[in-house]
C-alpha cells in the first residue's frame, strides 16, 4: 500500500510530465526543486501560479492532477477549481 506522500510524488510526478510542453524548462524545474525538497504544497501553488501570471492553457488531465493533488493535500479544491477553470483546453 502506498503511502500518502509516494501517491502525492506519483501524482507530481504525473503533473510535470503533463505540463511538459506548456511550462518551459525553468518554470518545471522550479516545481522539481520544490518535490525534491518535500515543499509538496509549494510545488502545487508554484504550477498554479504559473498558469494564472502566465495565461498558460492546460489540459484537462493537467486540470485534474491538480484537482486530485489539492484533496491529497486537503487543499480547497473548490478554490483551486475555480482559479484555474478559465486556462483548461
Amino acid at each position: 500500500m502506498k503511502s500518502d506522500y509516494q501517491e502525492i510524488e506519483l501524482e507530481l510526478s504525473n503533473l510535470i510530465n503533463s505540463l511538459g510542453g506548456v511550462f518551459s524548462l525553468n518554470e518545471l524545474i522550479e516545481i522539481k526543486d520544490f518535490i525534491d525538497y518535500g515543499e509538496y504544497g509549494l510545488a502545487l501553488e508554484t504550477a498554479i501560479d504559473v498558469v494564472i501570471e502566465e495565461r498558460k492553457l492546460i489540459s484537462s488531465e493537467s486540470f485534474n492532477i491538480m484537482i486530485k493533488l489539492s484533496h491529497l493535500m486537503t487543499m480547497d479544491k473548490d478554490v483551486i477549481s475555480s482559479r484555474l477553470k478559465y486556462y483548461v483546453i
